[in-house]
């Protein structure tokens, strides 16, 4: 047999070895893997598990709890921090009752309730802020009861502020003005108050100007408060 005879006699024969070969894999029984079956779960890992799940639950209860307290105490406190002096009292107390530990909640909770006092009643144009007009307590109360967390209705209400502070920018469409130092006033050009009521009234109003325009509820807190008690004291004497 010639070289070329036996190698096309090898080839076939390694062609037909493989065509078995794949004939006997097709008719081979397919084995399927066997399922395993769950043994009893660890009664620890069981536990922890149980643990695990009633944390979650407690959490989500939590921060609804969070929420749900703050806008019952800011539907309370809208008509009563109208007066300046409320207010301030209001922020001192949510401050002592927090204490040191909780610092940054009750910062979080002060800094909605001056927002939310400044979207409902105005302010006037400090230093940094351009004056803001009243909206109205119902624009508030719509903000709370369509949030359903602290950082939604802060988001909220940093959107319904008509300006931001100075550090912040400020809102599209308002107009700040520069502040402009003003020349010094001698006691020759102030025509004095001739009557008591008169100069007690003059005294209230230079105060109002200097607590609404140099100083903040937040910051200034005890100051204000201070300064609201004596305007207070002085219109009593002045009726």
């Amino acid at each position: 047999m010639s070289k070329s005879n036996s190698k096309k006699a090898a080839q076939t024969d390694e062609t037909r070895a493989l065509l078995v070969a794949v004939q006997a894999e097709k008719a081979a029984p397919v084995v399927k893997a066997e399922k395993v079956k769950p043994e009893s779960v660890d009664k620890g890992l069981h536990s922890l598990a149980l643990n695990m799940a009633k944390a979650e639950s407690a959490h989500d209860k939590a921060l609804n709890a969070v929420y749900t307290t703050f806008k019952l105490y800011s539907l309370a406190a809208l008509p009563i921090i109208a007066r300046l002096p409320a207010h301030v009292a209001a922020l001192q107390d949510i401050r002592a009752v927090y204490g040191e530990a909780r610092k940054p909640a009750a910062i979080q909770r002060i800094t909605m309730l001056n927002n939310m006092r400044t979207i409902a009643y105005g302010k006037i144009a400090s230093r940094d802020t351009a004056a803001q007009s009243a909206q109205g307590v119902e624009c508030v109360i719509e903000a709370l009861n369509a949030c359903a967390s602290l950082p939604a209705l802060k988001q909220a209400l940093s959107a319904m502020k008509e300006a931001k502070h100075g550090a912040q920018g400020v809102a599209k469409g308002v107009t700040v003005k520069a502040h402009v130092k003003a020349a010094p006033v001698k006691a020759d050009d102030v025509v004095m108050p001739s009557t008591r009521v008169e100069a007690i009234k003059a005294a209230c109003r230079m105060l109002k100007f200097i607590s609404d325009t140099f100083l903040t509820a937040g910051t200034d807190s005890e100051l204000v408060l201070e300064v609201a008690d004596v305007v207070e004291h002085l219109k009593a004497k002045a009726a």
